[in-house]
């Protein structure tokens, strides 16, 4: 999407150096991310633990927000303290809210607006994320499956993006769970503990 909105910026002679310049870094991020998602799928059973470092999760949030908001028919709110110092893997927190978004992005159905608003919260040692879409939401049946590896809902889904979001959670200490309502849309929950 990144390099359509280029190519289309350039041939209207819209194209700015700091726009290139953004395009570019939000690019190489993304080749990093895939590089490890592809490691992920050969190494899930035997994930490595996550290096915790002190971080700020608000500005890891900014990230995502920033890669995922390149769609003119997706609409991201992001609302945040800041900063918000946490213990995590920073590039395990960017993989699994970017898996969470992406997820919202496909559950809505194609035409209409995406809507994905995106909290944060304290609450005595631990920070909450909650991350809304507007989609069809998750049938009763199926909410306890959706941490299972391999199983997903989409035609061209591979089922590992929740799986490893669940597992690298927990690894750090925190916890991932969702609600959701059929028609309505679904919010899930990451809470991570503070930095102390």
């Amino acid at each position: 999407l990144i390099l359509q909105r280029m190519e289309l910026a350039q041939l209207k002679g819209q194209l700015s150096k700091e726009d290139t310049t953004k395009s570019l870094k939000t690019l190489l991020a993304q080749v990093e991310i895939l590089n490890q998602i592809a490691s992920s799928f050969s190494s899930f059973a035997r994930m490595p633990a996550p290096v915790l470092r002190k971080m700020d999760i608000c500005d890891v949030l900014k990230k995502v927000v920033d890669l995922h908001s390149t769609t003119d028919s997706i609409t991201i709110q992001l609302t945040s303290l800041a900063p918000i110092i946490i213990l995590g893997d920073e590039q395990l927190l960017i993989r699994i809210f970017s898996n969470v978004i992406l997820n919202a992005m496909q559950s809505v159905e194609e035409g209409r607006r995406v809507n994905i608003d995106i909290d944060t919260k304290l609450e005595r040692n631990y920070c909450f994320v909650s991350i809304s879409d507007n989609g069809n939401g998750i049938a009763d049946e199926l909410k306890e499956k959706v941490f299972l590896p391999h199983f997903s809902t989409k035609k061209t889904g591979s089922g590992i993006g929740l799986a490893i979001a669940k597992q690298g959670i927990e690894l750090s200490g925190g916890e991932i769970w969702f609600e959701s309502k059929v028609g309505i849309g679904t919010r899930f929950y990451i809470k991570m503990p503070l930095y102390s």
